[in-house]
């Protein structure tokens, strides 16, 4: 094995100056075919990384990584915002499923917005509880949407209707905009 890979380099070694020009000629009647190739599949590459980054959210994660590590700009608010024109999406929707993921969704932003804010607990049962009419008014109205998302979780089979959905969103809409996140 050692023998036949000496062979070869000296092979390339001995005719280096033969291999080189044989290619210079070719290459050099082409020059200006192989430059066209070269920068039209240079584009598409640069085309496909950029869409592939773009559509798969990438930078925006790296965005949000630049904006933790120096503390600039309210991350969490940006993420609300961002979490809450999904919602919007899902729950204009004529799918129930939509509905309910919407439901779900906002009911996560909702837990993580309190804990974001300092209320403490395990879960947002455990939040709720701990929380008076005087700091969120609609508090009935919450743990009645919350009530539902449980629901939703835990029978897979429940039908829901759109106004149900929108009434448990305006809901924790209404305790975003008191607890002045939107």
């Amino acid at each position: 094995m050692k023998e036949a890979i000496n062979i070869s380099i000296k092979f390339l070694v001995d005719n280096f100056l033969h291999i080189r020009s044989f290619f210079g000629n070719i290459l050099g009647e082409h020059y200006t075919l192989i430059i066209t190739i070269s920068l039209i599949l240079t584009a598409l590459f640069v085309w496909g990384f950029l869409n592939i980054t773009l559509k798969s959210g990438w930078y925006i994660f790296k965005m949000e990584d630049y904006m933790d590590k120096y503390g600039i700009g309210n991350l969490f608010r940006t993420r609300a915002k961002r979490i809450w024109k999904k919602v919007k999406v899902k729950i204009s929707s004529q799918n129930s499923a939509d509905w309910k993921e919407a439901i779900t969704d906002t009911d996560r932003l909702f837990n993580d917005f309190l804990k974001y804010i300092g209320y403490l607990g395990a879960n947002l049962e455990n939040k709720l509880k701990n929380i008076t009419a005087e700091q969120i008014p609609n508090l009935e109205e919450i743990k009645k949407a919350h009530d539902l998302t449980l629901k939703i979780k835990n029978e897979a089979d429940l039908v829901i209707t759109q106004a149900e959905a929108l009434e448990a969103l305006r809901s924790f809409k209404k305790a975003f905009v008191d607890l002045k996140l939107f």
